[in-house]
Parts: C-alpha cells; structure tokens; sequence
C-alpha cells in the first residue's frame, strides 16, 4: 500500500494519494499505530485539498477526525466534521 501511495504521489495524483494515504490511516488505527494513523490521515487531507475534489475532502476529513477521537483530540476532530 505504501509503494502504492508513493508511486500516485510521484505521478502527482492527488485524489489516489488522498485515497492511498486515508487507507494507510485506516489500517493503521486498526493495528493500534495511532502515530501512523494520525500521520497518514493528516497526509490524506492534504492530498485531498490538493486534488480539489469535494467529495474527497469531505471523506478524507471524516477519517482524520475518526483518528483525533481515537487518539483523544476531540476539539481538532469537532472542526473536521
């Protein structure tokens, strides 16, 4: 998945990078890596601001924020939902 993330962002895809890096954040929060997973959802956003593609910054916001709950940063998810 990773090599996956790096190739859309290399070839500057940024709605599949959004895509790719959100799936990372998933997977992670599911293996407990909160790190990672607050990491690759806040990479998710950016790519997703970057496409300018609505319905992906909307989704991309909703994981991130699913990942600030999980991680206790209930203000910051407030604001991305």
């Amino acid at each position: 998945m990773k090599v996956g993330l790096d190739m859309h962002i290399e070839q500057k895809n940024w709605k599949e990078s959004a895509r790719g890096a959100s799936n990372l954040s998933e997977l992670y929060l599911l293996l407990g890596d909160v790190v990672s997973a607050k990491h690759f959802g806040e990479q998710s956003v950016v790519f997703a601001d970057r496409s300018g593609d609505d319905f992906s910054k909307k989704t991309r916001n909703a994981r991130l924020a699913d990942v600030y709950c999980q991680v206790g940063k209930l203000n910051d998810a407030y604001e991305l939902f």
